[in-house]
């Protein structure tokens, strides 16, 4: 859906949109609910079956002991979710896309771009949402010891504490301290 129409010129250059489907709920009705013995699979489907997506999940099996969503939309929850696990989120073409940055980093490259081949170009880069190390913390609720796990180096972590299992906290520090890519990629045109 065009969402945000912006015209530049001469000549026409650009028109921005969202790829989510906006006639829907998916990005404005805040929904609550508990999902418990759950899997990231599960939750994304059931959230893109209710607005007549279909999933394409491109990552492992990743338990969800617990989590809650809480007055928030379905689209803020998928990707916070999402982000959580280091997998990435995408709507496109009626089509609920998940992936897991990870494998898709460890794939060959098929194309190199370079600038010279392009008329015009921009590139955004931000720091924020990048981490250089995580530290999750997890409290046995039989024990109440806490274990406290540290990955990567100090600076900008990336710091949870919620109640969860100890092998959910240890899937938290790996995806955390692994990290998405580094800066926003913006239009290129050709």
């Amino acid at each position: 859906m065009v969402d945000d129409f912006e015209f530049s010129g001469p000549p026409f250059q650009e028109a921005n949109g969202v790829s989510s489907p906006a006639n829907t709920d998916f990005k404005e009705t805040e929904n609550s609910k508990t999902w418990e013995a759950a899997t990231v699979q599960l939750i994304a489907g059931e959230i893109d079956g209710k607005y007549g997506m279909s999933l394409v999940y491109e990552a492992g099996d990743i338990p969800v002991a617990k989590t809650e969503q809480n007055k928030q939309t379905d689209s803020k929850f998928l990707k916070g979710i999402c982000d959580k696990y280091g997998l990435g989120l995408k709507v496109y073409s009626n089509r609920l896309v998940v992936w897991d940055y990870r494998q898709y980093f460890a794939k060959p490259v098929v194309a190199t771009i370079t600038p010279s081949m392009l008329s015009r170009y921009a590139y955004k880069s931000t720091m924020r949402g990048t981490y250089t190390g995580a530290k999750v913390s997890y409290t046995n609720p039989k024990t109440k010891k806490t274990i406290e796990i540290m990955v990567g180096q100090e600076g900008r972590i990336y710091k949870s504490n919620r109640k969860q299992t100890e092998a959910d906290a240890r899937l938290i520090e790996k995806t955390q301290s692994y990290g998405k890519p580094k800066g926003n990629h913006h239009a290129a045109y050709l």
